[in-house]
């Protein structure tokens, strides 16, 4: 949808100061989002951070304005992402000639002959992942939701990303210090006006759990520096590019996108199925009709490919309102490069959103 930002008359974002919000943020930071939102009308509100005063659109198609519709005006950018910038580095998540250069590498990773290869290795580890939950499936043994979501998540993101390249011990370093890179870096992406000579909670623990990722993907990288062998993964990808004579690349550069990809795919995928069983356990309804769909097209006992997944309109239903009402990303900062408009509130060149 076009959102017309001439059309709307102009106004002043109300202005919520740090002393009102710095508490609530380190508490709970969604909820107090959601707060703000709410005590703005949904309108484009103002966060008075001292050194840092973003806006704050929570609108849909203000969201939208930002994400798609000016998507080239409101980039990854600025004070939010420099806490990312230790964890992702120059890649794919990057902006400009970085994002550029990542891009055109990986594009030939994700062609329609790679990505119906990598689609059947993910579908083999995610029945190899699932399947060890028949055990205590049969022996009606609660399981701890989340852990067991990131365990088949992390299984099935590795083969994506290392092929047969990867040691299982490697494999075992990294994805528990992964998890804690993960919630760990929280607070710094909350509050990244806070220098670093102060410490907040969750700076430990990313220390480790970065210099456990660093070490690993180092030594990865090192094994195959001379001979990237062959394969559909994108480690192989990226080992090859930087094999290219005059390429410019360097090992930082292989890690970097290893990181953030490894990143950005696992932790919102766990997020999201993990919610999915208290939802169907309050709609049983819900539950039975999609439990009929895969055994009638899957078939009982029988292994899940990607050959199946156009006979499950009603699984690609479910998925869609789950991410609806519970979207993987609740936060996405971006910083305009020139001068625009949301719902009626001016935003300078360098401003925050």
């Amino acid at each position: 949808m076009a959102v017309d930002v001439g059309a709307v008359p102009a106004r002043k974002a109300k202005n919520f100061p740090l002393y009102q919000t710095l508490t609530r943020l380190a508490r709970d930071p969604l909820r107090e989002i959601q707060r703000i939102s709410g005590a703005a009308g949904g309108q484009v509100a103002r966060l008075d951070l001292g050194a840092s005063r973003p806006f704050l659109v929570t609108d849909p198609e203000h969201v939208q304005q930002v994400l798609r519709g000016e998507s080239g005006n409101f980039v990854r950018d600025g004070t939010f992402w420099r806490p990312l910038h230790s964890l992702f580095g120059d890649g794919i998540m990057s902006e400009y000639d970085e994002w550029e250069r990542a891009k055109r590498i990986l594009q030939p990773v994700f062609s329609t002959k790679t990505i119906r290869s990598l689609s059947a290795h993910m579908a083999r580890a995610i029945n190899e992942a699932v399947g060890k939950l028949d055990e205590p499936a049969r022996a009606g043994r609660p399981i701890e939701v989340m852990p067991e979501m990131g365990r088949i998540v992390n299984d099935t993101v590795i083969k994506v990303l290392f092929g047969d390249k990867i040691r299982q011990a490697e494999a075992d370093r990294m994805i528990p210090a992964m998890e804690r890179l993960a919630t760990s870096i929280a607070f710094r992406f909350l509050m990244p006006f806070v220098p670093k000579s102060i410490p907040l909670p969750g700076d430990h623990a990313f220390a480790e759990g970065l210099q456990i990722m660093d070490e690993t993907l180092y030594e990865l990288v090192d094994r195959f520096r001379h001979d990237a062998g062959e394969g559909y993964d994108i480690f192989t990808a990226l080992c090859k590019a930087r094999m290219t004579e005059d390429s410019g690349l360097d090992d930082g550069w292989i890690r970097d996108n290893l990181l953030a990809m490894w990143a950005t795919s696992t932790e919102t995928t766990t997020v999201a199925l993990t919610w999915i069983w208290p939802l169907l356990a309050e709609r049983p309804d819900v539950a039975e009709r999609l439990g009929d769909e895969v055994r009638a097209v899957v078939g009982p006992g029988e292994d899940v490919r990607p050959e199946h997944l156009h006979e499950l309109p009603y699984v690609k239903q479910v998925v869609q309102e789950l991410l609806r009402m519970y979207p993987v990303g609740w936060i996405f900062p971006r910083i305009a490069l020139k001068e625009t408009s949301i719902g009626g509130v001016r935003v300078k060149a360098g401003r925050r959103c």
